[in-house]
């Protein structure tokens, strides 16, 4: 297919391959865009020669963003604000987000032996008897501190009547291994996203017990992370990838391909998950507690202008890094913060680079159909 090889407005039909990009994500159903960009050919569209590299959990994303090791990543979406700050005790790196990529997508699981033994798993960390716990509390996982899934737990915990330091224990775990240390009895409870509550719920360990739309509809969830080195050195590849993962992302939001997108990320190379339990968060079919679903992941992908990376979704971020105590001791002007991370040009670029392309697109179309 014809392709595009400038930003000035030219055009070129046959690009030359763009030196390799190595682009990191975590075994999750909201990875999809990633997978779909490599599978439909969207990054060779957009003359982007890409590797995916599936790393364990977003430590080893982090790491791996900062030292150069990928070239950009799925990442969640308040890690480019921790990496700028240097928060965790680490050197500041300035990163960029200029792609928001889903909203939504979590949920919290806890224990079925919380059920069992108070008949509601809720009054049960309240009531229950955990001497043989850390400090004597339930024990609850995140992916990181930096995370919608803390700040989703957080919320949750408080609008129960729990203090989130006071009455629980808090730890980070990769999200594909909170299944089994859950059904090992070694954690009460995690946040996470899909398919690894469904695989707790189908493995009768877990229930979940509430989801983004039942604590925080709308939030902003994963992003496309690169290091500001990253975005000034190698600015056509940051806007081609930009715009690869845009239109990934409306393919995403195709409900008719959700069974082929099960099917893909089931594979052993991307989520090596059973394609049920994958499904379940695709198609929103689980219920929580507090009787709501899911929710559609498919549909959060590309809605309302939802992928741009813009102030709503930054001061979303800001405020509940601030709300979560991260953010102490830390003397960066939020504007100013901002603006350093929110990239919102690329992101125009890319749109620009779209519009290019469909246009390219119409006319080799209509010049292979004789103008009919």
């Amino acid at each position: 297919m014809p392709q595009l090889h400038t930003f000035s407005g030219a055009v070129v039909e046959k690009p030359t391959i763009l030196q390799p990009l190595r682009l990191g994500y975590v075994a999750l159903n909201d990875a999809l865009p990633f997978i779909v960009a490599k599978e439909s050919g969207l990054f060779l569209k957009y003359g982007l020669d890409v590797k995916l590299s599936r790393e364990i959990g977003w430590a080893s994303i982090r790491d791996k963003v900062e030292y150069g090791e990928l070239d950009a990543a799925q990442a969640l979406a308040p890690m480019p604000f921790a990496a700028t700050m240097g928060l965790g005790n680490r050197h500041p790196t300035e990163c960029l987000v200029s792609l928001i990529l889903n909203l939504n997508g979590n949920a919290i699981t806890l224990s079925r032996s919380l059920l069992e033994k108070e008949g509601d798993p809720v009054q049960a960390l309240k009531r229950g008897d955990f001497t043989h716990r850390s400090f004597g509390k339930p024990t609850l996982a995140v992916v990181s501190e930096f995370s919608s899934h803390h700040f989703l737990l957080r919320k949750w915990l408080i609008k129960n009547g729990i203090h989130p330091l006071k009455d629980v224990h808090i730890v980070t775990l990769p999200p594909s291994q909170m299944p089994d240390i859950l059904g090992n009895a070694l954690i009460d409870g995690f946040c996470a996203g899909e398919p690894w509550n469904s695989q707790a719920v189908r493995a009768g360990t877990g229930i979940v017990v509430a989801s983004s739309l039942d604590v925080d509809p709308g939030h902003v969830e994963k992003v496309l992370m690169v290091s500001h080195r990253f975005a000034t050195r190698r600015s056509e590849t940051h806007i081609r990838l930009i715009a690869a993962l845009i239109d990934a992302c409306e393919q995403c939001q195709d409900p008719d391909l959700r069974s082929r997108f099960a099917a893909i990320l089931s594979e052993r190379r991307y989520l090596n998950c059973p394609r049920e339990d994958i499904e379940v968060g695709l198609e929103g079919r689980i219920v929580t507690i507090e009787t709501h679903q899911l929710g559609i992941l498919a549909s959060q992908f590309l809605r309302f202008d939802s992928n741009r990376p813009s102030r709503k979704h930054c001061t979303w971020i800001l405020k509940q890094m601030q709300d979560a105590g991260l953010m102490r001791g830390v003397s960066v002007d939020p504007d100013t913060l901002a603006k350093i991370v929110f990239a919102e040009e690329y992101y125009e670029s890319a749109l620009k680079l779209r519009s290019q392309m469909g246009r390219l697109e119409q006319r080799v179309q209509q010049t292979t159909t004789g103008g009919h």
